[in-house]
């Protein structure tokens, strides 16, 4: 219908009617999730809309949620910035739409009144916690607000110890483990005399070319895993070079059970594998960060049961915290129990094996600041008579996303 629209529009040969029709075409594309084709059209639309003379904070509206959705919040805010101010002094888009209108103002000027180094907000997630991403390396990372969270002492077989409530202040953490790819780039950006310790060469994963342009690369097939051919020291010098750290035992436990401490990151139910990679009913070797989406923590961090263990920073009788301090089981983990967020395991600073990554955390410079909040997203709006959403759509200038209708004779119902 849309497309109609423009058509008809194209062969009137008027050219702001044409460029408004276009635009609720990709509007409706990226209604039906097509949206490297409304990303396009969008984009079209802004060398029409300077041809004429003119520019449409609709369209920067729309290239600001388009490239929010494809990963991009750094490029997102300023088309949002460019929308807001055009769109702020917009009396019927205020009052007819206020969600809407507040959403553009929070993504114009959030990431200018929540400032992270390092980091730029994209959303809320499914969990209602905030997802950032981190610059250096792209990787998506959650804000785990600060509190406490009921800590359950390392038990075996049983667990009759009573957990006992842990200040944890807020943090940030990968979304998922830092993968081969990353971890290539990391290697690559470190002079060669300062790569000594920090990659296991017989661990798969990590290839070496030497004199070609990159030397380190990851596996084909290999890109999306958690890298395990990180040594310790690998892992915290990774860690710093995107402006982090490894987790304490506190923030990774908090990040994996929440502040219920959760048995498992998912709840109480046992293992299974919808939840978490590992060993049963066979070893099924690594998997790609993020495919246990059922598993995933109270606050949205995947795999923290499973797939590979995490170095974090742990006291194993030396004079300061080391990560040798395993958490989170494996691909290799034989029994369930294992999964369990109060399990542990150790393993040497300088080594590696096929079942250990990490992930990074990050300090939160504000802490006591309140999370972002995100209005709820529009309900498509129903409208029983034509006219009516005829009108509707014309005040709040935005498609009819379906129109079903039927004739009658009017001798039956």
């Amino acid at each position: 219908i849309h497309r109609k629209g423009l058509a008809f529009r194209e062969a009137q040969g008027v050219a702001k009617p044409t460029l408004i029709a276009k635009w609720a075409v990709a509007r409706m594309l990226r209604a039906l999730e097509r949206n490297d084709e409304a990303l396009a059209l969008q984009r079209e639309l802004l060398d029409g809309w300077e041809a004429i003379g003119d520019e449409s904070g609709f369209v920067f509206e729309e290239l600001g949620e388009l490239l929010l959705a494809a990963g991009k919040p750094e490029e997102a805010h300023r088309w949002f910035g460019k929308a807001w101010a055009k769109l702020k002094d917009v009396g019927w888009l205020k009052s007819s739409e206020p969600e809407r209108y507040a959403r553009l103002e929070r993504l114009a000027t959030a990431a200018d009144e929540v400032a992270v180094p390092g980091l730029a907000f994209v959303r809320l997630n499914r969990w209602g916690t905030e997802t950032w991403q981190r610059k250096t390396d792209g990787a998506l990372v959650v804000r785990v607000p600060g509190g406490s969270y009921l800590a359950k002492p390392y038990e075996g077989w049983g667990e009759v110890e009573e957990p006992k409530p842990v200040d944890v202040a807020s943090f940030y953490v990968d979304r998922h483990e830092v993968t081969h790819a990353q971890y290539a780039a990391f290697l690559n950006a470190t002079p060669a005399d300062d790569q000594d310790g920090l990659v296991w060469t017989e661990v798969e994963g990590l290839q070496f070319h030497p004199g070609q342009d990159p030397m380190w690369r990851a596996t084909p097939g290999w890109e999306r895993l958690p890298v395990t051919a990180a040594t310790g020291k690998g892992a915290q010098a990774y860690a710093a070079w995107v402006g982090g750290r490894l987790p304490t035992h506190d923030e990774w436990m908090k990040a994996a059970s929440g502040p219920g401490g959760r048995r498992y990151p998912w709840g109480e139910e046992e293992p299974d594998a919808t939840r978490a990679n590992f060993g049963r009913p066979s070893p099924r070797g690594l998997m790609p960060v993020g495919s246990y989406a059922a598993g995933a923590s109270p606050y949205g961090v995947m795999d923290m049961a499973g797939n590979a263990y995490e170095r974090v920073m742990g006291d194993v009788g030396g004079s300061k915290p080391l990560p040798m301090v395993l958490k989170g089981g494996s691909w290799l983990t034989p029994h369930p129990l294992n999964l369990r967020v109060l399990d542990l395991c150790v393993q040497p600073l300088d080594v590696a094996d096929a079942s250990v990554g990490f992930r990074v955390v990050m300090d939160d410079p504000d802490p006591k600041r309140p999370a972002v909040a995100t209005p709820d997203a529009p309900a498509l709006r129903l409208a029983t008579a034509w006219q009516d959403a005829i009108r509707e759509a014309k005040r709040r200038r935005v498609p009819i996303f379906l129109s079903l209708q039927f004739d009658t004779c009017g001798q039956c119902d």
